[in-house]
């Protein structure tokens, strides 16, 4: 029994036990990439939302007159309808004046006014079909436009400070709320010197909560800086929790035995 305790208490002595604190992957400030009346906000602080969550959305009422009125300029084909009918009826026109010149029945000036008649018509299909194409950009921008109205969620993630209201002008500066990205956790450490050759990317170790919190979970090493903070004598290491149920509080203090 001596023995065996006497193993224990050096194996326990062997492991350096150092602090860490738990911090969120990132942390994400809310901006609007257009100005305008906040219409819409659906989230709260505490709130947890995944990535493309609608976070608010701007008044919308001139932009959606736009798109539907690009809509329908991009539905319509009146002008390249029109300048079919008329492509085609100069055509005819071209080819009677042709075979009357043919027949020395018409004038050399008439045929070059029908060639230079049925040209311009056909430069004018071009340019309708042309601005059918545009019309159909123009859609798109409408859409876009639209689109920029509304803010939505870069991460998912627990919403930690909202700093707007429903009715209040957002302009592009505006901080308008705060998102931490909580899955993963970072564990973040500053190891001391002596350890440092020993913890390498993909090693596995416990994490434990400080008090008043209570519970323990394995950990990664994905960074391990390859440099020393010269007046501590310790070196950055960060491991990372998976934490889709969102049951690791951020912000923790905590230890880790390497």
């Amino acid at each position: 029994m001596a023995v065996l305790i006497g193993t224990l208490s050096t194996a326990a002595a062997a492991q350096d036990m150092v602090d860490c604190v738990l911090e969120p992957a990132s942390r994400v400030t809310i901006t609007s990439s257009a100005e305008g009346v906040i219409r819409d906000l659906p989230v709260r602080r505490g709130d947890m939302v995944d990535r493309g969550d609608l976070l608010l959305r701007l008044d919308t009422e001139v932009e959606e007159l736009q798109l539907e009125l690009a809509r329908t300029r991009a539905g319509s084909d009146v002008d390249v309808r029109a300048q079919q009918t008329r492509l085609s009826l100069r055509e005819r026109e071209f080819e009677r004046v042709k075979r009357l010149s043919d027949r020395n029945v018409a004038a050399t000036s008439a045929l070059e006014d029908a060639e230079i008649e049925l040209a311009l018509t056909q430069l004018a299909l071009e340019q309708a079909e042309f601005d059918r194409q545009l019309a159909g950009i123009e859609v798109r921008q409408a859409e876009a436009l639209l689109a920029r109205r509304s803010v939505l969620s870069p991460v998912s993630g627990l919403v930690v400070a909202v700093d707007a209201s429903a009715g209040e002008y957002a302009s592009e500066q505006s901080e308008l709320m705060e998102i931490i990205e909580t899955d993963p956790v970072n564990v973040e450490v500053f190891a001391p010197g002596r350890l440092f050759g020993d913890i390498a990317v993909g090693d596995s170790y416990e994490v434990t909560l400080k008090p008043p919190l209570e519970g323990s979970f394995p950990a990664e090493v994905v960074v391990v800086d390859r440099f020393f903070d010269a007046a501590s004598g310790t070196f950055g290491v960060r491991l990372e929790v998976e934490n889709p149920g969102g049951e690791v509080p951020t912000g923790a203090r905590c230890r880790i035995a390497f």
